[in-house]
């Protein structure tokens, strides 16, 4: 599994009809329907040769109000899956719909992927502004270094697995750093895993158990994936909360993890590409 900074190359052909779930639906009209800001989020996903692992916590926090509530973080469109961390929510800016409205377009995998870029470029500075009139503390978080949102995407085309994540991050002085992205494809060697979101408590588990970490993550990487969001559910509950969901992708299924499907539904069975015999227990 090599790991690939930006997109150019990765000529992947979309085949098939855009199928986008009943439960992505309801997400997106209950989203847009309400004039308040979620936020926060942990989300774990890694790559090799034989599988891409995303595992994701389920805790929403509104953040005018606090309160809180549960929302399946991993959605399906069509062939891919995707997740997305940080403040994904304000007025004026979804990023559930500017993924879902990137991927119902006809073209490759790179031509998808271009278009959710331009989108985002033109819907992250309104995200930044709302948020730098309304939550200066959230915004100094950001001028720290924290990322507005970061986005997962993962797809099986051709037999080929893909993992693909976006951020993006604020300079000092307040304007946006150039976008931060990377690809790991399947069939070349090696594996990668990124942690979207909180993470302090998994990258200081990393540096404090290096050897034990790195070989969980090579060997394991389905239960290092579950154990890294449990590390962000226990170092950071005001943020980050149970249930746990984790999906396994394979060119043979896509699958909930026994056990971790979460409040998620069952996932959309499609023809050629992705199957699944998946059913809410």
């Amino acid at each position: 599994m090599r790991k690939e900074k930006g997109h150019a190359g990765c000529q992947v052909a979309i085949s098939g009809r855009l199928v986008i779930s009943a439960y992505v639906y309801g997400i997106l009209f209950a989203i847009l329907a309400s004039t308040s800001v979620a936020r926060s989020s942990t989300v774990y996903s890694s790559a090799s040769d034989q599988r891409i692992v995303i595992a994701a916590d389920s805790l929403i926090v509104e953040r005018v109000s606090g309160k809180t509530s549960r929302l399946c973080k991993i959605m399906q469109s069509d062939s891919y899956f995707f997740a997305a961390v940080g403040d994904y929510l304000v007025p004026g800016f979804n990023v559930f719909k500017i993924i879902t409205q990137a991927l119902g377009g006809a073209g490759t995998f790179t031509e998808k992927f271009s278009t959710l870029e331009s989108s985002l470029a033109l819907s992250i500075p309104v995200l930044v502004e709302s948020v730098r009139k309304n939550d200066r503390e959230q915004y100094q978080k950001w001028l720290g270094g924290s990322p507005p949102v970061e986005i997962v995407l993962a797809t099986v085309e051709h037999g080929q697995l893909i993992l693909a994540t976006w951020g993006q991050v604020l300079k000092a002085d307040g304007r946006l750093d150039e976008p931060y992205k990377s690809f790991c494809r399947s069939a070349q060697a090696g594996s990668c895993d990124h942690v979207s979101g909180s993470q302090f408590t998994t990258r200081r588990y990393m540096e404090e158990h290096p050897i034990e970490s790195g070989h969980q993550r090579l060997h394991f990487p389905t239960g290092y994936a579950i154990f890294s969001v449990e590390l962000e559910i226990e170092g950071n509950r005001a943020e980050v909360g149970p249930p746990i969901s984790a999906l396994e992708i394979t060119n043979q299924r896509v699958r909930w993890i026994p056990g971790f499907q979460g409040i998620c539904p069952a996932i959309v069975s499609l023809d050629r590409t992705t199957r699944s015999t998946d059913k809410k227990k």
